[in-house]
């Protein structure tokens, strides 16, 4: 049987989107895949990335085990913008969103960063555009790509012993912190947790946050306000995650697929007077929600080992071909912790 395995410390090394996707796709630590940072200067999806790493991401390893690929939602935060290929110099050049990263046979990739309307996605390299109208919620739009993969995949490659491998990468819950129209409003009540470290301060931090001001009532609002939405914006990722697993179960597949629930970085609602945002050394910024379900994995369990945002591709390839990892990779494969007793030497600390 297939269960629900939990993980209460996984971290990302960069709680920052493009350094910590980067490392989710390559299990390389950002010195490695050379991403620092958000922009294209510092290797956010720039030809460098594109010619280097993204050659051997943990799609292309499992596209070379003989997989059945496709990816659905934000890559990285530069692609398909100016200067991240020759053929994308300025906005809206056509050969913008022509890349299609290596190992991926089915690709919708939503042009720079998070948005919920008027975004720009790479279909196959062809882009289309999708407005401000409610069938345009770019989480349903990604979701519907990915379901008709799945749906395919079911009908078709599933019954000649093909596998596969699905990634919905919605920008839920990432700002705006937009929410379907029908879930607008749901949690409008509710209030950000109130933490021991909530617009608090002392003298053992560093010189910087010794200096923030306290929060104002108007920044809590605005706390509570984030957090609301943040949640309105994963039911509709509920929903999603509701349907494919519905559709697995009534293709007798279900116990043969693994299913791996995560997150880019953490995010501070008030945390040492951080009124909302990310990329401190902070718990709050990078600590990481980590679900992982499958064959042979303990049944509700929760994992207290270290598990890092490096180890997703290698646990990947090792899935995929039996327990091999690549040489380049910096994470480790998760499944000896998953199905086996703890290894003795697994890691104590990281960077």
């Amino acid at each position: 049987m297939a269960h629900w395995s939990l993980r209460s410390n996984a971290f990302v090394h960069t709680p920052i989107c493009c350094p910590s996707r980067s490392s989710y796709m390559t299990g390389k630590y950002l010195h490695n895949s050379g991403t620092f940072q958000n922009d294209i200067k510092h290797g956010c999806s720039d030809p460098k990335w594109v010619n280097g790493p993204e050659q051997r991401s943990f799609a292309a390893h499992l596209k070379e085990a003989g997989y059945h690929t496709s990816y659905s939602g934000k890559y990285l935060n530069q692609y398909a913008m100016p200067g991240s290929s020759p053929t994308c110099k300025a906005p809206g050049d056509p050969g913008c969103g022509k890349h299609i990263p290596r190992g991926w046979d089915d690709w919708h990739g939503l042009h720079g960063n998070s948005r919920y309307y008027n975004g720009t996605v790479s279909d196959n390299g062809v882009n289309s555009f999708h407005g401000a109208e409610p069938e345009d919620y770019l989480p349903d739009v990604f979701f519907g790509h990915a379901r008709a993969f799945v749906a395919a995949h079911l009908e078709n490659e599933a019954k000649a012993g093909t596998a596969f491998l699905c990634v919905l990468a919605t920008p839920s819950c990432h700002g705006p912190f937009t929410p379907a129209p029908k879930y607008e409003g749901h949690f409008s009540t509710q209030k950000a947790p109130i933490t021991p470290n909530y617009n608090h301060s002392n003298d053992d931090k560093q010189w910087l946050m010794r200096h923030l001001s306290p929060l104002t009532p108007n920044m809590a609002i605005g706390i509570d306000s984030q957090h609301n939405h943040r949640w309105e914006t994963l039911l509709s990722v509920d929903d999603y995650i509701g349907e494919i697993i519905d559709m697995l179960e009534e293709a007798n597949e279900m116990n043969n697929t693994y299913f791996l629930f995560t997150s880019d970085h953490g995010f501070q609602l008030g945390q040492h007077r951080l009124p909302g945002d990310k990329r401190h050394p902070y718990e709050h910024d990078i600590r990481i929600p980590f679900i992982i379900r499958g064959p042979g994995i303990k049944a509700n369990h929760t994992e207290t080992s270290i598990a890092m945002s490096i180890d997703v591709a290698p646990t990947f390839v090792a899935i995929a071909t039996g327990g091999s990892v690549p040489d380049d990779m910096d994470g480790v494969s998760l499944l000896p912790l998953l199905t086996a007793e703890k290894p003795t030497n697994w890691r104590r600390d990281f960077m």
